[in-house]
């Protein structure tokens, strides 16, 4: 959730996976770091003191681990390098960990969510690979049986472009992926469990001949796992 103000710096608001915790990060390009908060869900009292976070151009929306001891987004230099998958302390905003299977790919979206256990998984193309904040590797879970999406050729994957969340009890993703309708792309919004099985489209177009393109997004659960919004 975005609020912006008259000075051209706006708030990005986020919730942790398990609903008790507010991230808030101030992104005002004029200065040289963020500043980042956290407030309780409830009473929206301040949590700890505010922390910065370095100004660089990539930096996605902030996912708070269940524990409230990680953070988890896609962090670096727009206009030098790639955006990578990396995880924060949460009390510090110190770098932990940076890299991923995503390494090298152009990243516009926020393909990785925390998992209830404390590790995190994320989607590399048609692949959801996992891992934890204290592990250097990156294991594949499942390929997922989903359509090319290459605006190109229709031939390949595109790695970077699909959101991700995760149910509350960890088995289940629902997530966006691009869709070839016509001469353009669709973007809708797929669940799957975690091992890549019961792959589901639950959106789609009204009017198959319409020439638009149409966009289903930021994919979230609610709180008892049975619906998608």
């Amino acid at each position: 959730m975005v609020f912006a103000s008259p000075g051209g710096s706006f708030d990005v608001w986020s919730v942790s996976q398990d609903g008790q915790t507010l991230a808030r990060w101030t992104r005002d390009d004029s200065q040289s770091s963020y500043p980042v908060s956290w407030f309780d869900a409830a009473s929206l009292a301040p949590r700890g003191s505010e922390q910065r976070v370095s100004n660089l151009l990539g930096l996605s929306e902030l996912q708070l681990s269940a524990n409230s001891r990680w953070v988890l987004a896609q962090y670096g230099d727009g206009f030098r390098a790639p955006r990578r998958l990396t995880v924060f302390d949460a009390q510090t905003l110190a770098l932990v960990k940076q890299g991923s299977q995503l390494d090298g790919a152009d990243v516009v979206a926020d393909p990785q969510a925390w998992l209830p256990d404390g590790r995190y998984v994320y989607l590399r193309a048609n692949e959801l690979w996992v891992s934890a904040p204290d592990r250097t590797t990156s294991e594949l879970l499942a390929r997922l049986a989903l359509p090319p999406n290459d605006a190109v050729d229709g031939s390949s994957y595109v790695a970077g472009q699909s959101s991700l969340a995760v149910s509350p009890d960890g088995s289940r993703i629902a997530f966006t992926w691009r869709v070839r309708r016509g001469n353009g792309m669709d973007t809708q919004i797929f669940t799957a469990r975690i091992d890549g099985s019961d792959l589901r489209q639950m959106t789609a177009v009204a009017d198959n001949t319409d020439p638009l393109s149409y966009a289903f997004g930021s994919p979230t659960w609610s709180p008892d796992g049975q619906w998608v919004a």
